[in-house]
């Protein structure tokens, strides 16, 4: 039994309910603890920096609608160890944030429940991530009805927030300006600012799921990467309006925000904080349901061990080996290191690294006559994925490594470096 393909709609939501989520809620202390009052400049000038890298995926994607897309335009248009090298970081860098991202929201239920501080947060992680693998081996799709409670769990605070903080905006807190800003300091706060604003890449993993794939996918991109901005850049002004310079002290702004607007119903302002966390759950709902298929497209082009077992497909129509698979990778990567630095900088370090892939890979869509882009996109789009490497690359130093996913990034080559191998012996034998 196959699933029904996922319309419009429901598949721009699962990008909002995937974008949408710690960076928007999280962000707004940190860049006013560095840009004060001019801290939405931030997102005005990410959300241009990354338009070159979202019209090349979007292209990208409307010439090659499958599964496994970030895979599939490297190995497409470079070549097959390209390819892998793509997906596994890709897959890496998911499976990873997926399980920091739960690992984040059970250490704030855990800070406000006595009754969960007594079970160890490994264990706590690994059940989170296990129902939720479970919820899409047993048919709750991305398309379906999950898609809509997490939506609404997501865009309840959101709403709220813009409400009150039109409400309660002072306009003389936008006089707050910092005593220094300098191109410095904004290249401090815009690895912040993009790093909220990717997962638009999220669809391409579930494109023969798609309905109308060729038209869809490129259009869900855009409208969902166009909405995000949009409120990316509304929601810090109202924070900051709001609450002006404290902002940059406090940990958790929605709360601030809602205290303000529902004082003395302080009741009502710990429920919206805490829909903030729960919805951020959904972002990594949506990452399992759709990374899988990284897995399940790695395995059936002969990059992994036990190909038969990992492409499996249940009567859901959901790779459910390759689900389990996700899951058991996401609790051992949390559970050997959680350093929330290291472990941010090699997710960013590999994301942006399948990206620069798939910018090379249109420029040679391009020399092909495929792309519709003029030369210049793709060019554009491979300098965006130089500047964030470079940056990844020096708070790794700062930092440091983060082995569990340096060791799953080495396993990895060396499985498909094995099956490569054995697979070129089988043909050199073969009469």
């Amino acid at each position: 039994m196959s699933r029904k393909p996922i319309p419009l709609t429901a598949a721009v939501l699962f990008v909002l309910n995937t974008m949408i989520g710690g960076g928007l809620f999280i962000n707004p202390k940190q860049l006013a603890a560095v840009a004060g009052a001019l801290s939405p400049i931030g997102y005005v000038i990410a959300a241009l920096i990354m338009l070159p890298l979202i019209l090349v995926i979007a292209d990208l994607a409307r010439l090659q609608p499958v599964s496994g897309g970030i895979y599939v335009y490297s190995k497409t248009y470079l070549n097959s160890f390209a390819g892998f090298i793509s997906g596994w970081a890709y897959f890496l860098s998911k499976t990873t944030s997926a399980a920091f991202l739960l690992h984040t929201v059970n250490t704030f239920f855990c800070n406000h429940s006595a009754a969960l501080q007594s079970i160890p947060p490994l264990l706590l992680d690994g059940l989170l991530i296990f129902l939720f693998a479970g919820f899409h081996i047993v048919g709750m799709t991305i398309g379906g009805t999950i898609q809509y409670v997490f939506s609404l769990m997501k865009f309840t605070p959101l709403i709220f927030g813009f409400i009150a903080g039109f409400v309660t905006f002072d306009k003389t807190n936008l006089t707050a300006l910092p005593s220094e800003f300098s191109l410095t300091t904004l290249t401090t706060i815009l690895p912040v600012c993009i790093y909220a604003l990717v997962g638009f890449e999220i669809i391409c993993s579930i494109g023969s799921l798609i309905e109308n794939p060729s038209r869809n996918i490129r259009r869900t991109i855009l409208i969902a990467f166009g909405f995000v901005s949009i409120v990316a850049i509304s929601f810090q002004t109202l924070m900051f309006g709001s609450l002006g310079t404290p902002l940059a002290q406090m940990t958790e702004p929605m709360f601030a925000l809602a205290s303000k607007f529902l004082f003395p119903h302080l009741f009502f302002a710990k429920i919206m904080n805490g829909l903030v966390f729960a919805a951020i759950s959904g972002g990594a709902f949506f990452m399992i349901g759709s990374n899988c298929w990284n897995v399940h497209t790695l395995a059936k082009n002969g990059h992994l061990p036990f190909a038969n077992l990992l492409t499996k497909v249940n009567r859901f129509g959901a790779p459910w080996v390759a689900l389990l698979v996700h899951a058991c990778t996401s609790i051992t990567m949390i559970g050997i290191s959680s350093k929330q630095l290291p472990l941010q900088n090699m997710v960013v370090f590999g994301l942006f690294g399948a990206f620069f892939m798939s910018s090379l890979a249109a420029v040679q869509a391009k020399r092909k006559g495929l792309l519709n882009l003029p030369l210049i996109t793709p060019i554009l789009a491979i300098g965006t994925c130089s500047y964030i490497l470079t940056i990844c690359l020096n708070n790794i130093i700062q930092f440091g490594i983060s082995t569990s996913f340096l060791s799953f990034f080495i396993g990895g080559g060396i499985l498909a470096l094995y099956m490569h191998f054995t697979t070129t012996v089988k043909q050199e034998n073969q009469p």
